[in-house]
């Protein structure tokens, strides 16, 4: 399937906030047909539950929509038959087949405009899973997680300013810190006393590790499945992952970052479906089978008594 040309960022939804012409966004499908365009949602109206169960749609009209950022191996386009991929929409887009959706239609965007598009109507549920923390569950609902991810940090090579923790660079006012806008790292980070003035955002990981390379930042935090792959995507030059390290102690435990697909609260009983699937495909083994060609192992899948409502419990979550 191919995706729209249009790259929505957060920006565009403050900026349109009012404005109803991106209303209408046209998401491309395998026949070129446009899909007809969903009601402007807003945070007050998010939780209002809908005429119709988002299944149910997604049945009748044969597709629900996504929202995705490039950013291979999780969610990216494929280069050489221009259809999206990656871990995230292939397990998605199998889960929801087997509950009778055949097809979903995706629109790009910077990873920190998924969740106001979602809010905001353009998509119906994130093309790729993502790290599930409190202050996103008080906007959307996740569901249970899919992959399991302990947190990392690339550094430049021979990790010349000793960097194995959280607590090394808050130790080190001078150290500058690359995280890719919208990670839930920008709150490790300043929860570990790493200040402000020391975190530089970056629109895309490729944008944060070329900063690294080029010494504009001295570390770039994320987790260490992404480091990993983005050490393969884009090149090791001059750059390694901090071995050891250690990640963010909150509450006195070491954060694994636990990450699931993100809907809005009005679509709970769609989130308790693909619960139910996921469940399933844990226990048969699909789940690693269809994320192992993206690098996944069964390190990365979460244990079964891991969900979204204990993640995030001050949450409605099922």
């Amino acid at each position: 399937m191919k995706t729209v040309s249009t790259k929505y960022s957060r920006r565009d939804f403050l900026t349109f906030a009012k404005d109803s012409a991106l209303a209408g966004a046209v998401l491309a499908s395998p026949l070129g047909l446009r899909a007809p365009a969903f009601r402007r949602l807003t945070m007050g109206d998010a939780a209002t539950p809908p005429t119709e169960n988002l299944l149910e749609i997604g049945r009748k009209q044969g597709y629900l929509r996504v929202g995705f950022n490039e950013n291979p191996p999780l969610s990216y386009i494929d280069p050489t038959n221009g259809k999206l991929t990656g871990a995230g929409p292939v397990l998605l887009g199998a889960m929801l087949k087997s509950l009778g959706i055949p097809t979903i239609y995706p629109t790009i965007c910077d990873f920190d405009a998924i969740i106001p598009g979602l809010l905001d109507g353009r998509w119906d549920i994130s093309g790729l899973a993502f790290d599930i923390i409190p202050t996103r569950c008080s906007q959307v609902a996740f569901t249970n997680p899919v992959n399991a991810y302990p947190e990392g940090a690339l550094v430049q090579s021979g990790n010349p300013y000793k960097i194995h923790s959280y607590t090394d660079i808050a130790n080190n006012p001078k150290l500058l810190v690359a995280i890719q806008e919208g990670d839930a790292e920008i709150q490790y980070a300043e929860a570990c006393g790493i200040k402000k003035s020391q975190i530089v955002l970056f629109t895309a990981e490729a944008l944060a590790e070329t900063a690294l390379k080029e010494g504009r930042v001295q570390v770039y935090l994320n987790g260490t499945f992404s480091l990993e792959s983005d050490l393969k995507t884009y090149g090791s030059r001059g750059i390694e992952l901090a071995v050891p390290f250690t990640g963010p102690v909150i509450d006195g435990k070491v954060v694994v970052s636990y990450a699931g697909w993100a809907l809005r609260y009005s679509d709970i009983s769609a989130v308790k479906s693909l619960n139910a699937e996921i469940a399933k495909y844990r226990a048969s083994g699909e789940l690693l089978k269809l994320e192992r060609p993206f690098g996944f192992t069964a390190d990365t899948i979460p244990a079964a008594n891991i969900t979204a409502r204990l993640l995030c419990p001050a949450s409605p979550l099922p």
